[in-house]
């Protein structure tokens, strides 16, 4: 086994402690009709981070002004969300490791 390097935080392991992660999760990707997953290699330290900052920042309603209601997003807004909140993670730990 080669060693592998977490793609957020610059990690880098020969024993298996980093493995692949769906950016979006799949059941979002189902729903949403994406033919292929995003998949980076994730320490198991970011990739609670990341859970943690995904319930945080990942929404599943939205405010429609048209309508002044509340609204569930549609499957691909969804993945939009994931996508935001994952390149807001990696921008955050980049900064958080520089400061370091």
């Amino acid at each position: 086994m080669g060693e592998e390097t977490c793609e957020v935080c610059g990690y880098r392991s020969q024993l298996g402690a980093i493995a692949k992660h769906s950016i979006v999760p799949n059941e979002v990707i189902e729903q949403s009709g994406m033919s292929k997953p995003e998949i980076i290699n994730i320490c198991a330290n970011c990739r609670l981070e990341l859970s943690k900052w995904y319930s945080v920042e990942v929404n599943k309603m939205v405010y429609d002004e048209k309508d002044q209601r509340f609204r569930d997003r549609t499957p691909v807004e969804i993945v939009e969300e994931y996508r935001a909140a994952f390149k807001g993670f990696k921008g955050y730990k980049k900064k958080k490791i520089t400061v370091l």
